[in-house]
């Protein structure tokens, strides 16, 4: 049983929407509603490539969707978790990961079996 919640890092571009150059993709399936989840019982940052103008448009597109995240490209624990500007999490979700993203029906099954080991449920 751990003292916090696990912190779930999520990539933005190719990940949560399409990748689609420099501009905004569509939000893939089922990415809302497992985010939304996932926030239920884990604290989430979302990580990304994207600055100033590009990161401003990612943000309103999270909040217009009604995507949950506690941080956007800097620690949730800033106080524990040193040195900037590399992140801490527990899990990253990234289209770039070894094997390629699953689909995120996919991964609300891996995760159900995290959170199961995390609170020993």
């Amino acid at each position: 049983m751990h003292k916090r919640k696990p912190i779930i890092a999520i990539d933005f571009d190719g990940t949560i929407v399409e990748n689609n150059g420099y501009e905004m993709g569509l939000v893939k399936k089922d990415a809302v509603r497992i985010i939304q989840w996932i926030h239920s019982w884990a604290d989430i940052i979302i990580w990304t490539c994207r600055g100033g103008k590009d990161l401003e448009e990612a943000r309103l597109e999270l909040v217009f969707r009604v995507i949950p995240f506690d941080a956007i490209n800097e620690n949730v624990h800033p106080a524990g978790f040193n040195p900037k500007p590399k992140i801490f999490y527990d899990v990253l979700i990234d289209d770039k990961m070894l094997g390629g993203l699953p689909s995120w029906k996919e991964t609300e099954t891996i995760l159900q079996e995290f959170k199961e080991r995390w609170y020993g449920e």
